[in-house]
């Protein structure tokens, strides 16, 4: 987080799923354990998880980009620079009609 913040500038907040890599809990015999607050059940929004997910979905209906073809991060980063300026031209093509 550090590094990004140096390089870019940019603020990155890491963001856990609340039971991740819970094995056990430490308790007394006998205590009662509200379970419910330490491993909650259900669907549960990460904050700004989304952004991520749906970034990479629209990447991945890119043939290219959907599998790792490429040797070098940089010809990658070219591929995903093209599939984002496709998108977002597109994008404004609908505005202007």
């Amino acid at each position: 987080m550090e590094w990004v913040k140096a390089q870019f500038g940019w603020e990155v907040e890491g963001v856990e799923h609340p039971w991740s890599g819970l094995r056990g809990v430490w308790s007394t015999e006998g205590a009662d354990i509200a379970w419910e607050q330490v491993r909650p059940k259900g669907f549960h929004v990460l904050k700004r998880r989304w952004v991520v997910e749906r970034t990479l979905a629209w990447l991945s209906t890119w043939r290219r980009l959907a599998k790792d073809y490429e040797v070098l991060t940089s010809s990658e980063e070219a591929w995903i620079y093209v599939a984002m300026i496709r998108i977002m031209l597109g994008r404004l093509a609908q505005t202007q009609t």
